[in-house]
């Protein structure tokens, strides 16, 4: 049985009526907002480390105007985003569909002989980070594979899960393969996007099953 969960990322959720649809293919509510897109000039470009003082320094007078206001009341009647903010969790246990989802996800990693491959995500995300190490150091029979798009963000996700410390030792993150670049420094061979995974990966699991039947 595969379970396809999308958890971070809630861009592509529209309303239907009263429903919910948590991919829409169509995606005409973020075409609807895109088109009231504001300029540079309304823009502050906000770095790590960034704080309020210094963010306020930067806004250098810029005051919202009709544009903006018009991209605000789009952003907020038409997308169904969950912000990534501090209060982000409190939003969750009140949005009963991405509440849903994250507890499926922990359901699924309960249970025994489960595999996760992860692909496409930081692992920054406090709370799916949370259940992922959770259930890990839990369940020695599951076996969690992360595809990292690049050696360094390969680096950044052992960080962020705190391999070395998975008691079941059972988190394997998947950085892309190595070469000299001809001047002794090791470069990727490629990224890992979605179609080098379904090559790389995915093309070897579906050519096991179909062994297997």
């Amino acid at each position: 049985m595969f379970n396809l969960l999308k958890l971070h990322g809630s861009l592509s959720w529209e309303l239907d009526g009263s429903d919910l649809v948590s991919f829409s293919v169509r995606l005409q509510h973020i075409k609807e907002v895109a088109g009231k897109a504001l300029s540079a000039d309304h823009l502050v470009d906000i770095p790590d480390g960034a704080t309020i003082a210094t963010l306020v320094s930067a806004l250098g007078g810029k005051i919202a105007d009709a544009a903006t206001d018009a991209f605000m009341d789009a952003y907020e009647k038409l997308l169904i985003v969950v912000n990534p903010t501090k209060e982000k969790f409190k939003h969750t246990l009140m949005n009963q569909t991405y509440y849903e989802l994250l507890r499926l996800y922990s359901n699924e990693l309960e249970k025994e002989n489960t595999v996760l491959f992860a692909m496409g995500f930081s692992f920054a995300d406090e709370h799916i980070r949370e259940i992922t190490v959770r259930a890990a150091n839990s369940n020695p029979t599951l076996m969690v594979y992360v595809i990292a798009y690049t050696s360094e963000s390969k680096v950044q996700i052992e960080a962020a899960l705190g391999t070395n410390t998975i008691r079941n030792n059972n988190v394997e993150i998947v950085g892309p393969e190595q070469e000299d670049d001809g001047h002794g420094r090791l470069v990727d061979k490629f990224t890992y996007d979605f179609s080098t995974i379904n090559d790389k990966f995915f093309a070897a699991v579906l050519h096991s099953v179909d062994e297997a039947n």
